[in-house]
């Protein structure tokens, strides 16, 4: 059985995403995630990393309301993969 984490993360040093002007790219241990302008540096997050199924809760209703939508999958935005999903603790 594997082990995953959903953490509370500190937003790190936001590098400029190459193709975007309202985007950028943030690294968690490894894990690559694009994010928007609303973002900045210390900011609190909650990261939620490929993979997981997140609950239909009115957070989450953007995802869609089927299981298959819930799931968190690796995208490409704008040529950069992003490998998770970041959302703020006033939304959760």
């Amino acid at each position: 059985m594997s082990e995953h984490e959903i953490l509370v993360v500190e937003i790190p040093e936001i590098e400029k995403h190459p193709d975007a002007d309202a985007l950028g790219i943030v690294n968690f241990d490894g894990v690559t995630i694009v994010i928007n302008d609303q973002w900045k540096t210390g900011d609190k997050a909650v990261l939620i990393p490929a993979d997981f199924i997140v609950p239909a809760i009115p957070a989450f209703a953007f995802l869609g309301d089927k299981p298959k939508h819930r799931r968190i999958k690796p995208k490409k935005l704008r040529g950069v993969w992003s490998e998770g999903l970041l959302m703020s603790l006033s939304e959760l």
